[in-house]
């Protein structure tokens, strides 16, 4: 609660935008995660089986690629999904150095659950805001993401 006060009463012009990201970032993680304790996965494993809902037979480098994350990083947590049994891992025909990634039953069905708690935890934090709001907010951080990007590939 005393985080919740501090929040209340400091000026949001004094915090700087990647504080309050990376704040957003962390609690939403956190909350991601009480949900998904009992499965044994965590939440950067949560956002694999995510996009992979929403994108059949991506590669590990594409998901690298996609969530800005090291290859190393992601091999290890989609190693740890494939143990679990939420994904399939096979080699691609063409490029025998790359990994085709697809869910298996059981990853659909845990990976749907993930985005019903993401849902309800944007439900929440967006309830104050009008449709119109929301997707003027999300626009402006598409906006700032694309300029984060932008500027670490010069």
């Amino acid at each position: 609660m005393k985080d919740l006060k501090y929040f209340k009463e400091i000026p949001s012009t004094d915090l700087p935008l990647g504080a309050l990201i990376s704040i957003i970032h962390r609690v939403q993680n956190i909350n991601i995660n009480q949900g998904i304790k009992k499965l044994g996965i965590n939440a950067s494993q949560a956002g694999y089986l995510l996009k992979l809902l929403h994108s059949t037979n991506m590669t590990q480098d594409e998901l690298s690629t996609q969530y800005h994350i090291d290859k190393g990083a992601v091999a290890r947590g989609l190693c740890r999904l494939e143990e679990d049994e939420f994904i399939i891992r096979k080699r691609n025909q063409t490029n025998k150095r790359c990994y085709q990634i697809s869910l298996t039953p059981k990853g659909e069905e845990v990976a749907k659950e993930i985005e019903k708690l993401n849902n309800i935890w944007e439900e929440h934090i967006c309830k104050d805001l009008t449709q119109e709001k929301k997707e003027e907010l999300q626009e402006n951080l598409k906006m700032i993401v694309l300029k984060t990007i932008e500027l670490n590939e010069k």
